[in-house]
């Protein structure tokens, strides 16, 4: 099976400019992104109901796009000619893109539906104080928590009875 949006060949840029788009469409008072090529990382951050909330997107390193590589083609042998990993790690950049757009839209959707909202959808990504999100502040709270144990029962779905 195929990942989404595998061999776009819609160019990062263009994906830049339709998530702020969707963004602002949706009433955000503010889009702010900042592509930071050779860190290896955009960030997008989000100002919309009175909230901060902050999306990252990781750029693929050489490292990655030569396990991709590998997993290519019926698990290719040969060592990639010159300029083919840069190639694939551009291409699944142009993918991971892409995704937000997808993600985002999909959310958003939900929203504009009345089906959800802006801190359901995006909860994960809103900026606490300090500028971490709640999902960097809660995951380590949550894997102790399954180390520990706490956790062990089953939710209880219905009306719990």
């Amino acid at each position: 099976m195929s990942r989404y949006a595998e061999g776009t060949a819609v160019a990062p840029e263009k994906s830049r400019a339709e998530v702020e788009q969707l963004f602002r469409k949706a009433g955000a008072a503010r889009v702010m992104i900042d592509s930071d090529d050779a860190g290896g990382i955009a960030q997008i951050a989000v100002h919309i109901k009175e909230r901060w909330f902050k999306f990252q997107v990781l750029r693929p390193t050489l490292d990655e796009a030569k396990t991709e590589w590998k997993k290519g083609a019926g698990r290719r042998r040969y060592a990639p000619k010159s300029g083919e990993l840069e190639k694939l790690a551009d291409q699944e950049w142009r993918r991971r893109w892409r995704v937000l757009v997808l993600v985002s839209k999909a959310k958003l959707e939900l929203i504009s539906s009345g089906e959800s909202s802006v801190e359901r959808e995006f909860m994960a990504d809103l900026v606490m104080p300090g500028g971490r999100t709640l999902h960097e502040y809660v995951t380590p709270a949550i894997a102790e928590a399954y180390a520990n144990g706490a956790l062990a029962s089953p939710p209880r779905l219905g009306s719990g009875r």
